[in-house]
């Protein structure tokens, strides 16, 4: 992770230290220092990213933390985290890491031993853990798609409860191959999008289809249904399918999300095509914003 200004500002924000050494130059040279620094907040919330998403991961609850800081960091310094397991509990699932942070030159600028209870999340906190990492970026990131006027109201995106039966597992039928299509944005210039082919899968009963475009090792499918322009974005929404192997995705519509159209005028977004407007309500994912 690399230190910013923004990081500096928005934890200020959340916690209401605006000590002058981390926003002040002069003020931090005078008492020792080549410039102003990041809190050792900001410094330490790696070790809590990389233990909750990587090691243990998802499930990982900090029972304790003792964080020594050993050199200052400021804007503009990569950070990086290193955990190793040095003691697991043989009665119970908690787990005792030691840790440590570099900065892009080798030097330890901080290190400490955390104390984690570990909970098997299961694949729908796994979706809550996601959710809450949109809310926090979309809160606190200087790359959030919100006015700073919305991020002071923004107190969370909306969602449905997450639906099992809106989660599969399908087969791409190849599109022939071709040049990018044309496809239609909402200030109405277009994107050039290659079409990978037809994903076919059954809501209620009723068989349906969705047109997806290579995005990579992924698909994107932008789509509409029956609740746009109530319950979700007028617009559409958008779903990413992840490979399996041998043309097989995994389609969870209980993470589709709203292009960053949803939120400002400002923001250019491709439409879903024609053939992508279902007449069948998509109960899942993201709900309209206001």
């Amino acid at each position: 992770m690399t230190i910013t200004d923004e990081h500096i500002e928005a934890f200020a924000r959340l916690s209401g230290d605006r000590n002058p050494v981390h926003f002040d130059d002069a003020f931090a040279q005078r008492i020792g220092f080549e410039g102003h620094i990041a809190h050792g907040a900001v410094t330490a919330s790696l070790l809590s990213a990389a233990l909750g998403m990587d090691l243990p991961g998802p499930g990982s609850v900090f029972l304790e933390q003792r964080v020594r800081f050993l050199a200052p960091v400021r804007p503009g310094d990569t950070i990086n985290a290193q955990l190793e397991v040095t003691k697991i509990r043989p009665d119970k699932p908690i787990v005792t890491l030691g840790a440590k942070i570099t900065n892009q030159a080798g030097t330890v600028v901080a290190d400490g031993e955390l104390v984690v209870l570990l909970r098997d999340p299961g694949p729908l906190t796994r979706l809550d853990e996601a959710r809450r990492m949109k809310d926090e970026f979309f809160a606190l990131s200087p790359d959030s798609p919100l006015t700073d006027e919305q991020r002071e109201s923004f107190a969370g995106l909306r969602y449905f409860d997450p639906d099992p039966n809106l989660h599969y597992e399908v087969a791409l039928e190849r599109a022939s191959a071709g040049p990018p299509e044309e496809v239609e944005t909402n200030d109405g210039s277009v994107q050039l999008m290659p079409r990978a082919g037809t994903l076919r899968f059954n809501v209620g009963g009723k068989d349906v289809a969705l047109i997806a475009y290579d995005q990579g090792h992924k698909l994107f499918v932008p789509f509409r249904d029956a609740t746009s322009g109530g319950e979700t974005y007028g617009s559409g929404r958008y779903v990413e399918a992840e490979p399996i192997g041998h043309d097989t995705y995994d389609l969870d519509f209980n993470t589709a999300y709203n292009p960053y159209c949803a939120y400002g005028e400002d923001w250019i977004c491709p439409l879903p095509p024609r053939e992508n407007w279902l007449d069948i309500a998509i109960r899942a994912g993201e709900k309209t914003f206001h």
